[in-house]
């Protein structure tokens, strides 16, 4: 909540840092050598990207402009003198917000993933991801500002061009990978460096309604990702299971849980009734108004291959859960309410927001 009101940059690296101290101990709870040295991997990646690169661009914008506050349309007016420097500065707090998950400064939050799935869920789906990708759409808008950014971008490619295809490669390269997870919370690990890209590649366009369907699929995903790993849990704590290929037919003693974890994962893929399709939908808007043909070819190929793989690793689980036949007599013990009623209700959040997204657009 810090980081959403902070009005300054200095005070959103303060309370960004906070966050990652205060998430540590969460992330080795178990105290186990895996959980220890996922900590370390936490702590080691989040705070060398902070310290290396976010807190020196933080000094130099401040040296150049002496303010930190968040403006309305930056805090500068467009020069091209200032080409190179803001390349530099771009490019460094970019990677230096490494709770992104930008490759490469993704690692972390797979290895993340032997913590408890509540805390997974505060990883992944509320807090610490969402804290990275809010702060980068907020540095656009208010430090760099939207109008500046287009017009450096047109001058040099440089100056921030490039993201949309870094946030690209991330998208297609972690879904790729989520395609050969066996165990089921790894593979949401990079379903969610994938779908945070796609926040990073929709605000990376620069217009007014990018960064307005960035916001949106922020929330979206913040819904849909929360939903999956809360049906994660209660099957890990129903079955003991953690492999994909051990969990066939669990949908016939859990079908209220899985038709949760179905709608979580249309969301994901980005299909009707989920509110991703119109992010997707709108964001094809925003890419050819841009006038860019390569960046609107790139982009439509992005969604197309990254919707594809993702159906590719969801429906398949969604299929066997409840069209095979379950080979585990545990799967017989009904599942607690408290462990229903949750993703229930985050699920049935996607729903409310597909069929009134046009009260935000």
């Amino acid at each position: 909540m810090f980081i959403v009101f902070s009005g300054d940059l200095l005070t959103t690296f303060v309370f960004y840092e906070l966050l990652t101290i205060s998430t540590y101990p969460l992330v080795t709870y178990n105290s186990t050598n895996e959980s220890m040295i996922a900590g370390r991997y936490y702590f080691g990646v989040l705070f060398f990207s902070s310290l290396v690169l976010f807190f020196p661009a933080i000094g130099l914008l401040y040296n150049e402009f002496h303010t930190l506050d968040f403006v309305s349309g930056g805090i500068f007016k467009f020069d091209t003198s200032l080409i190179t420097f803001i390349a530099v500065c771009f490019a460094m707090l970019i990677y230096g917000i490494g709770k992104a998950a930008l490759m490469p400064m993704h690692f972390w939050l797979p290895k993340a993933m032997v913590a408890p799935t509540p805390v997974s869920a505060l990883l992944h789906a509320v807090a610490v991801v969402k804290s990275g990708v809010f702060i980068i759409i907020k540095v656009i808008l208010y430090t760099f500002g939207v109008d500046n950014m287009q017009r450096f971008v047109q001058q040099n490619w440089f100056a921030g061009g490039w993201l949309p295809y870094a946030a690209g490669f991330t998208i297609i390269t972690a879904s790729l990978i989520a395609l050969k997870q066996k165990e089921l919370k790894k593979l949401l690990a990079y379903s969610t460096i994938s779908q945070l890209s796609y926040i990073i590649l929709f605000a990376s366009i620069f217009s007014e309604l990018s960064m307005r369907v960035a916001i949106f699929q922020l929330v979206c995903h913040a819904f849909a990702k929360i939903t999956l790993f809360f049906i994660a849990g209660a099957i890990i704590t129903k079955t003991g299971e953690k492999y994909i290929d051990k969990i066939h037919g669990i949908g016939r003693s859990m079908p209220i849980s899985m038709t949760a974890f179905a709608i979580g994962a249309l969301s994901m893929i980005g299909v009707p009734p989920a509110p991703t399709f119109w992010g997707k939908f709108l964001i094809f808007q925003a890419v050819f108004n841009s006038g860019n043909v390569i960046l609107s070819v790139f982009v439509t190929l992005v969604l197309i291959v990254s919707t594809i793989l993702n159906a590719l690793y969801f429906l398949p689980m969604i299929y066997n859960a409840f069209f095979l036949k379950p080979s585990q007599n545990y799967f017989i013990k009904k599942t607690p309410i408290l462990l229903v009623l949750p993703p229930v209700i985050t699920a049935m959040c996607t729903l409310v927001i597909f069929f009134s997204y046009q009260v935000i657009f």
